[in-house]
């Protein structure tokens, strides 16, 4: 089955280091490519920062801007993941224009590990991409 006319195809791969230690700053790498078979219009990227950091800094490709999110409190220290049913802003990340199949866009951000979260601790993340 082929993809209906002006389908857009992306995708979004992260990278990060695998261990920081507390108080340390960690640079999260996002990338989303367009796989075709249309333009995508005005993408971006945008989730929440890992739990148990603090906002940094961002630094969008070309023609790229970032909002500036809050910071999520520190992830539940048994199970490590986020706490539910608290809001907090997530980075977003947009560039207006049409970005062809092929095309990246890419954000880098830092976030500084909150002190009391242990050495060893997984900091989970997700991000979405999308038009």
């Amino acid at each position: 089955m082929s993809p209906a006319p002006g389908a857009v195809d992306l995708e979004i791969t992260q990278e990060l280091p695998s261990v920081a230690p507390p108080n340390g700053l960690i640079t999260i790498r996002l990338v989303t490519r367009n796989l075709g078979p249309s333009p995508a219009l005005n993408p971006y990227i945008t989730g929440m920062i890992p739990p148990g950091t603090i906002f940094v800094s961002s630094s969008p490709g070309a023609g790229g801007s970032c909002t500036v999110p809050g910071n999520p409190p520190p992830p539940d220290p048994i199970t490590g993941y986020p706490v539910t049913g608290v809001a907090v802003p997530p980075l977003t990340c947009t560039w207006p224009g049409l970005m062809q199949p092929g095309e990246t866009r890419v954000v880098e951000f830092t976030v500084r590990v909150a002190p009391g979260i242990a050495t060893g601790q997984i900091l989970w993340s997700c991000f979405f991409t999308g038009t």
